[in-house]
C-alpha cells in the first residue's frame, strides 16, 4: 500500500469533494462525495486499474 507522501497526495486528491444540481439559476446545496474518483480526471484510468 502506499504510504507517506505518496498515500497523503492520493488522500488529499480524493477527499473533500462536493457536489450540486444546478438547473437554471438554481442550485442544490453542496453534498459530500464519499467515493471514486474526479469525473473526467487524468488520474481516473490509473485509480482504477490500482483498485482491480
Amino acid at each position: 500500500g502506499a504510504r507517506g507522501t505518496a498515500y497523503k497526495w492520493f488522500a488529499s486528491y480524493l477527499n473533500d469533494r462536493h457536489q450540486y444540481v444546478q438547473i437554471s439559476n438554481s442550485r442544490s446545496l453542496p453534498s459530500p462525495i464519499i467515493t471514486g474518483a474526479p469525473q473526467g480526471s487524468i488520474l481516473g484510468p490509473l485509480l482504477l486499474n490500482i483498485f482491480i
